[in-house]
């Protein structure tokens, strides 16, 4: 999750495999509206895929206030998000081998079927 500002939040997502990225645009901490948003990420996804799904849960983030941005997130709406997010899982990352994360996990999709 990264906060911002204002008590603005934004969910993170990263398929494991293909490293691709989704982004969450979310109304507070509360829990019941994180899950609300990442279903509504997910939803889109293929099942198999979804088991491969993870976000930032270790300790190292246990104190994440001091990690809070300046930044007021709450401007930022889900469309540029989105945006955000294709242009990260666009970019060729050496990890995996100069392909980009859109292109490995269109391969994982295409793996299932």
């Amino acid at each position: 999750m990264i906060a911002g500002s204002r008590n603005s939040y934004i969910a993170t997502l990263l398929e494991r495999q293909s490293r691709y990225v989704l982004l969450a645009k979310i109304p507070d901490k509360n829990t019941d509206g994180v899950v609300a948003a990442l279903v509504r990420q997910v939803q889109h996804q293929p099942r198999e895929l979804r088991r491969s799904l993870t976000w930032d849960r270790g300790k190292e983030l246990a104190d994440h206030k001091r990690l809070t941005l300046a930044t007021d997130l709450s401007v930022q709406s889900q469309v540029k998000l989105d945006a955000v997010a294709r242009e990260l899982n666009e970019r060729p990352r050496k990890t995996l081998n100069y392909h980009s994360p859109a292109e490995k996990f269109a391969e994982c999709v295409a793996a299932i079927g």
